[in-house]
């Protein structure tokens, strides 16, 4: 199936994210109205969040001149990090940045500073990142406010869905495929928390029971420290390797040579000669032994029983 609009608006968004933006990159009205007639293959693009989603869903904020949020839509594309891209901003910016596409941008009634940080409980920092994470009790109060659904033609209606990604992180020693599944990743700001919240609950839950194999974190190798490492319970045999990130590199062209979180974990397969797993906030990317490429890509929200027990099955092969 061909991915558009229509089946980007389809997706219920896991996340929430506020994008910042100052005069400069403000859209003008002709703007915003070729922005509705491109090809989705032609969608312009925004720095966000390397943990964003297609289907999440957006508030584009400017700080210039009046601090406020004016406009909405959904991330049309995983986000891709590129040096290259110069930031439209009236200051200058680093160029080292996550972008995603989005949707054709739809007009709210301006959410200000002032209100946007009551929302949050008072506690609104917007410096230092391109992007930040809105809670669905968030989310829900901005649409009470700025949102006149009534007004809307209907293709725009579809972009205000309420998150469906849980921003309460459970107990990790207790989570089930559910509730993992069900998660949000906008709460998790850290790899550390990657490992927490995604990658310790995953082992539990995919690798077999008794225990024919145990798992080591930070586990030193030639070529660096390993995230984690799968071993036989009973002798130090190595089955697999596993690296954690907040979001994977991926290479916008398909060549995987060019992510370098990907070349990290194959160096480390190669040294054990054993195969891989690449997991972040939202994948577990699975890479056989000797492979250029990951074999299989596993959605985090979408993964099955019969996902789990693939994962468990790889990283004993």
């Amino acid at each position: 199936m061909s991915v558009g609009l229509k089946e980007i608006l389809a997706i219920p968004p896991t996340n929430a994210w506020l994008l910042i933006g100052d005069g400069k990159s403000f859209p003008s009205e002709s703007k915003l109205r070729d922005h509705r007639s491109m090809p989705f293959s032609e969608y312009p693009i925004w720095t966000g969040s390397k943990q964003a989603q297609p289907g999440d869903l957006l508030f584009f904020y400017f700080v210039a001149s009046d601090k406020a949020i004016h406009f909405a839509a959904r991330v049309a594309s995983y986000p891709f990090f590129d040096s290259s891209i110069a930031v439209s901003s009236k200051k200058p910016v680093d160029s080292n940045q996550w972008w995603v596409t989005y949707t054709p941008q739809v007009e709210v009634a301006p959410v200000s500073f002032a209100e946007l940080s009551e929302l949050m409980g008072g506690h609104l920092i917007l410096k230092g990142k391109p992007s930040h994470y809105l809670p669905p009790a968030v989310v829900r109060r901005i649409l009470d406010r700025a949102v006149d659904l009534d007004r809307l033609t209907k293709a725009d209606r579809l972009v205000f869905e309420l998150p469906v990604g849980s921003a309460d992180l459970p107990n990790p020693a207790l989570v089930r495929l559910a509730g993992w599944r069900k998660m949000a990743d906008g709460p998790l700001q850290v790899e550390r928390q990657v490992e927490q919240y995604v990658v310790d609950p995953l082992l539990r839950l995919s690798l077999p029971k008794p225990r024919s194999v145990r798992w080591e974190k930070q586990y030193r190798l030639n070529s660096g420290i390993a995230d984690y490492v799968v071993l036989d319970s009973d002798s130090p045999r190595e089955r697999s390797v596993i690296e954690v990130k907040l979001g994977v590199r991926r290479p916008p062209d398909g060549d995987w040579s060019r992510s370098p979180d990907f070349q990290q974990v194959l160096r480390y397969a190669r040294e054990l000669d054993v195969a891989a797993a690449l997991i972040d906030c939202n994948r577990i990317f699975l890479i056989e032994r000797g492979a250029l490429a990951p074999t299989v890509i596993i959605e985090r929200d979408r993964a099955t029983f019969d996902d789990l027990r693939a994962i468990g099955r790889h990283l004993m092969s």
